[in-house]
């Protein structure tokens, strides 16, 4: 007998994206090494490959028998990213579904001095590095905001 097939290989793309949407995902995003780091000759103990959206991460002073662990996520990041192409791949799909009603989260989680504050907020007094939070609100939400005013009762204007 023939297996059934299942939405996620039937679905058009654009849905197999809104269900990926509707769903946690977890996304990664590696800070560069900072100047202190790099003064000391320290070596990067991550490696980021992007196409396989996974993260390499090797012990310095490992022994043969500890190969490096490697972790799968839904969308990875290196030092080098930028703060639009963190926003538009994740934080944007989710602004888009809570203006259509649904409930969304964007949770930044990792040790101090890792980056949380300036993916979230950046600096916004510049539009290649302002955060997460600055491009929701501006322009993204006033752009819907400003959308067209149709009345949803029948005879207001």
């Amino acid at each position: 007998m023939p297996q059934e097939e299942t939405a996620a290989t039937t679905a058009p793309p654009q849905q197999q994206l809104d269900d990926e949407i509707e769903n946690v995902r977890v996304v990664v995003r590696t800070r560069p090494m900072d100047k202190n780091e790099l003064t000391a000759g320290a070596l990067s103990a991550i490696s980021v490959d992007k196409i396989n959206r996974a993260i390499t991460v090797m012990k310095p002073n490992a022994t043969a028998n500890e190969p490096p662990k490697t972790y799968y996520f839904d969308n990875v990041f290196d030092g080098s990213s930028n703060q639009l192409d963190l926003y538009v791949d994740t934080a944007r799909p989710i602004v888009d579904k809570v203006l259509e009603g649904y409930n969304g989260t964007i949770l930044a989680y990792g040790q101090t001095g890792t980056g949380k504050t300036y993916t979230m907020s950046g600096n916004p007094d510049s539009p290649q590095t302002k955060g997460i939070i600055p491009k929701c609100f501006c322009p993204h939400l006033w752009t819907h905001s400003q959308g067209p005013r149709e009345s949803k009762v029948p005879g207001a204007r």
